[in-house]
């Protein structure tokens, strides 16, 4: 009889092990995009888990992007973005990792804006003539001159320009300046 109990035992046993549900994957994060200035950011987003995950950094994007857990149950993330000082706009993934499933942050960065002139001063003839102004930019600009004897002659569309500026005759003796705002 201990035998027939041995084996019913063994058969309940059997089929509460074939009741065992799989623990089913849970990988989900509140922030899937973040776009920011050229100015170095901090965020951080929540993380809902089952399992250990791990972060790692995609796109060649590790120089001026990191992530991190933060704290002991790994609840949340801390992305680091370092200030841009380029003239253009990067992107990179943080990509969350837990068994087969994936989750990605795609992270956007703002250029550096900035309008450079190849040279800051001209000196020109008491003859009316042309001067041109190399102008590199990456923003939108306004431009203001502080003379009536000076204006725009000539633009070119496109990101690296050259300016030129019609100036008229001086016919006095004395020098005369003007500003050029961008």
């Amino acid at each position: 009889m201990n035998k027939y109990i041995s084996a019913a035992i063994i058969a309940f046993v059997s089929l509460l092990a074939g009741c065992t549900k799989p623990i089913e994957e849970i990988l989900t994060l509140s922030r899937t995009e973040y776009t920011t200035s050229a100015d170095e950011a901090k965020f951080s987003l929540n993380v809902t888990h089952s399992g250990d995950y791990t972060i790692s950094i995609e796109d060649g994007a590790s120089s001026w992007l990191s992530a991190e857990p933060n704290g002991a149950e790994k609840n949340m993330i801390v992305v680091a973005i370092k200030k841009n000082e380029g003239y253009n706009g990067r992107s990179g993934r943080v990509a969350v990792k837990m068994g087969s499933l994936t989750e990605y942050i795609s992270v956007k960065q703002a250029q550096r804006n900035a309008i450079v002139a190849s040279q800051t001063e001209h000196e020109v003839e008491c003859e009316a003539g042309e001067v041109t102004v190399k102008l590199g930019s990456n923003v939108e600009y306004k431009m203001e001159i502080d003379a009536r004897w000076l204006t725009l002659a000539s633009t070119k569309a496109y990101q690296e320009q050259d300016l030129v500026f019609a100036y008229e005759a001086n016919m006095s003796a004395e020098p005369r300046t003007a500003n050029i705002k961008f």
